[in-house]
């Protein structure tokens, strides 16, 4: 029961791509006005986000994303949640394939969401059960089920970094650069 509550208070609490949470979002006025197209996301991009609560508990997510122009994505998903900064809670794993597109209306869109991998470990770096494994599976099926996107703005002319717009005031980072 106690994994079965940690990953489902975990589920409430990550979203490794762009830390989606259902709050109150505050609009990030920082950014420089750079003209985006689709095809300006075509590559490798390493991915962050790092949320503090105010609970004292964060999440540190980290995804290697290569979108193809094709519209296909691979994403490789690490998320360490603490209770403190200095304590692990748990740490996840995913291989997944999905497809994107872009527009200025909508934004970027994440939209059939395939696992490839999953693992969830709990403190102790034990893999927690099957049925808690599936939970979380289905949370993110759930969170990724259309319509899902986000606002973003690249922060250079070289649109070399973007970052996330619009979102919880709890996010600290939540931006990706590209690697390739």
């Amino acid at each position: 029961m106690r994994t079965l509550t940690l990953s489902l208070l975990l589920a409430l609490a990550v979203v490794p791509f762009a830390s989606h949470a259902k709050t109150t979002k505050t609009p990030n006025t920082k950014t420089p006005s750079v003209k985006i197209n689709k095809q300006d996301f075509v590559g490798t991009w390493l991915c962050q986000n790092h949320t503090e609560r105010d609970d004292g508990s964060m999440e540190i997510g980290r995804t290697m994303d290569s979108i193809y122009a094709d519209g296909t994505m691979f994403q490789v998903w690490e998320v360490t949640e603490y209770d403190t900064p200095d304590r692990i809670n748990s740490v996840e794993f995913s291989v997944v394939k999905n497809r994107w597109d872009y527009s200025n209306k909508d934004g970027f869109k994440i939209y059939d969401l395939t696992f490839q991998d999953y693992r969830l470990y709990d403190d102790n770096k034990t893999a927690m059960g099957d049925d808690t494994q599936q939970a979380m599976k289905a949370y993110w099926q759930e969170v990724y089920a259309e319509p899902y996107s986000e606002k973003v703005a690249f922060t250079s002319t070289a649109k070399d970094r973007f970052i996330f717009l619009d979102l919880p005031k709890e996010v600290k980072q939540a931006d990706c650069k590209r690697m390739g």
